[in-house]
């Protein structure tokens, strides 16, 4: 048996700035095994050690562009707005923001700048290049945001995403995708118009806050599919669906707008902007596939049962099956 490793908490916070120094798994499983067996260690202060060490550099107010490799092989341009007065040793709210057809990453960070006033210099924003509309690919969402995290400080439960027509749609993906990684969502002049599957994926946002804008006059097709009557009436639509659904959706039209110039109210943007993300639903959904027709690597046929109840987090269910039980039976 070994004796626990003698260290004093220079040694610790040495250790933990080693381990996001290397990507050697072996290294990093290592590195746990000294920090964890240092007598000085304790769990309770995982943060304070955290806080305690030099993981970012010094950035510089303004734009920066940055590149994102992403897990397909392919690449992100990205332009991050650093704000006046930027300090690695605190932590930033970030915004996400998703340009609209034609616009560019400077757009959206202007539009983002205007919405937030006098509180600019108070955010991160990040504006990813040429994403948005039919070129929009949200599994790309957390390897970039990953990447943003890894260069400045940002504060992981105050991550929001907003975008313009395309980039609200895109928005609105995030949000039935995604919607685990932010604090609240505001797409602006966009839609959420998949067809038969609108309804099987707005459950989705059901514990995650979301602030719905466009115009009274905006005719304009939707995403991913004409919905009829344009925008203004499929986000209609959309504001009766959620409602019923009890979802946490605030819906705002413009009676004066068309597909140009919407903004959400200063004081309902801003107020969603004040929140975090959650730790645990309030509920949870579990959906069981019951063998119909066994296949020697699937099941040909299944039979999805959906059960809602109170959130228990870390604890295992177990789901009793009869010796009996036959795959022709179900469970």
């Amino acid at each position: 048996m070994s004796c626990p490793v003698q260290a004093d908490e220079r040694a610790i916070l040495a250790d933990i700035k080693a381990f996001f120094e290397t990507t050697d798994t072996a290294r990093r499983a290592d590195l746990v095994h000294r920090i964890q067996s240092a007598l000085d260690y304790e769990r309770s202060r995982v943060k304070e050690y955290l806080d305690g060490v030099e993981l970012f550099d010094e950035l510089q107010p303004g734009r920066k562009r940055i590149v994102v490799s992403l897990p397909t092989g392919a690449v992100r341009p990205v332009v991050l707005s650093i704000p006046q007065g930027y300090s690695p040793a605190r932590d930033y709210p970030l915004i996400y923001a998703l340009h609209c057809g034609g616009c560019d990453p400077n757009w959206s960070i202007r539009f983002c700048r205007r919405l937030l006033a006098g509180k600019a210099d108070q955010y991160v924003i990040a504006a990813p290049h040429k994403l948005g509309g039919a070129d929009f690919y949200p599994y790309e969402t957390p390897a970039v945001l990953l990447a943003i995290k890894k260069l400045s400080r940002i504060d992981s439960d105050r991550v929001y995403v907003t975008g313009y027509s395309a980039g609200g749609c895109g928005t609105r993906a995030l949000a039935v995708l995604h919607r685990d990684e932010f604090a609240a969502l505001v797409p602006i002049a966009g839609t959420l118009y998949i067809g038969q599957q609108t309804l099987d994926f707005l459950p989705n946002i059901a514990n995650t806050y979301v602030l719905n804008t466009w115009g009274a006059k905006d005719s304009g097709f939707g995403w991913g599919g004409k919905a009829d009557g344009g925008m203004a009436v499929s986000n209609r639509r959309l504001r009766t669906t959620v409602d019923k659904l009890r979802l946490p959706v605030d819906s705002y039209e413009d009676p004066n707008k068309g597909h140009g110039g919407v903004e959400p109210p200063h004081k309902q943007f801003m107020s969603a902007l004040g929140r975090q993300r959650k730790d645990y639903p309030g509920r949870y959904t579990m959906s069981f596939n019951i063998p119909a027709k066994p296949g020697r690597t699937g099941w040909s046929e299944t039979l999805s049962k959906v059960r809602s109840g109170p959130t228990t987090p870390l604890r295992v269910i177990r789901v009793p099956v009869r010796a009996s039980t036959t795959p022709s039976h179900g469970l």
